[in-house]
């Protein structure tokens, strides 16, 4: 049976330690002020609202896993989505979407959804 010194145990812990300080952010395309990119690390809630008679798929985001996840705030972002039907339609595609772990692209302005945009291999 070999044992490990306490040498070698202490660089595998450092080696170990140091791997997320220097892995690349998730998801690889950075987000701006207009296009954040999204995936099931992100978003922990899917919620209709009717807002002054106006149905809107709130979606409620963390920042993400890699920078202090556990001391982040939440926020949310609004897509509005017209009809309950739609709404239902819009929320499930998103779900079944993240669970595939591919990233989301929403077009923002301010805390409202323009556009969704599904990124797979072929147009990320």
């Amino acid at each position: 049976m070999k044992i490990f010194s306490i040498k070698k145990i202490n660089k595998l812990l450092l080696f170990l330690f140091l791997i997320p300080l220097y892995s690349a952010p998730y998801p690889p395309v950075s987000s701006t002020y207009q296009l954040r990119i999204v995936n099931r690390r992100f978003i922990s809630h899917l919620v209709f609202e009717n807002i002054q008679n106006r149905l809107f798929l709130t979606i409620i985001l963390t920042h993400g896993p890699n920078y202090h996840a556990y001391k982040s705030n939440s926020y949310r972002l609004y897509y509005e989505c017209f009809t309950t039907e739609n709404c239902l339609r819009q929320a499930k595609e998103i779900d079944n979407f993240l669970k595939t772990g591919y990233n989301i692209a929403f077009v923002i302005d301010g805390d409202f959804i323009k556009k969704i945009i599904f990124l797979t291999e072929n147009n990320s």
